[in-house]
């Protein structure tokens, strides 16, 4: 123990806390090897230190496997691209291709599907003249599909009342059959989909059918506006 000039204690012993072995000395905690040393259980390489196992670059630091700048890969890597299958297939097509068999026949013989527009869509012969004018048709033909009657739904199938199947836009009538025909031919029943997350994704237009309704408000079906969109 030493006394500085006006008489007060130093502590700057030899084993006292800021001694040679003191708690902030050469020999005490915070040199490289002790507790809160370089290499301490607190030092910049020990368990909470900077490149310690808790550290910023450690285990579970910011860098670390668990940290926070590797949080988004593991997130990333945990989607999982499931395999595709198609298990079951319908379709309605022009030139009579109302399933895949005749369309697989149509395509053997190299099949074109074009044909005149039916008269129940329009008057080609009022559209087209051959001459390629300005707003007329360059082609005579088109693709159009055939057995689109609304009278030929089963309508009681689909719980679909007899009106509500004559004013369906003729889009929603071929996907209903479409859709139940391809589970059918890939072998699943509607009662194994009761309660199951199954969607179906169908992308379509149907702007027109709304409009050709909407002409005559007098004349158009009570329900008309159940089968549209």
């Amino acid at each position: 123990m030493t006394i500085d000039s006006a008489g007060v204690e130093k502590h700057q012993l030899t084993n006292g806390s800021t001694g040679t072995n003191g708690i902030n000395s050469t020999n005490s905690s915070n040199v490289a090897n002790s507790s809160n040393g370089t290499n301490g259980i607190n030092g910049t390489n020990g368990i909470n230190g900077t490149n310690g196992i808790n550290g910023t670059n450690g285990v579970n630091g910011t860098n670390g496997i668990h940290g926070i700048e590797q949080q988004a890969a593991p997130s990333l890597k945990q989607f999982v691209q499931e395999p595709i299958a198609i298990v079951g297939l319908a379709c309605r097509l022009p030139d009579e291709c109302n399933n895949p068999k005749a369309f697989w026949k149509f395509l053997e013989k190299g099949g074109i599907a074009k044909n005149r527009p039916p008269a129940s869509r329009f008057n080609i012969d009022t559209h087209y003249d051959g001459s390629l004018k300005n707003k007329t048709m360059a082609s005579p033909g088109g693709m159009f599909l055939q057995g689109v009657d609304p009278r030929d739904i089963d309508a009681q199938f689909f719980k679909l009342s007899r009106i509500e199947a004559l004013s369906m836009d003729p889009q929603q009538r071929q996907l209903l059959e479409v859709v139940y025909e391809g589970l059918e031919n890939a072998g699943i029943t509607l009662e194994e989909l009761d309660g199951k997350p199954v969607g179906c994704f169908v992308g379509s237009f149907a702007c027109d059918y709304g409009d050709m309704q909407a002409r005559d408000p007098e004349d158009r079906a009570p329900a008309t506006t159940v089968g549209i969109g």
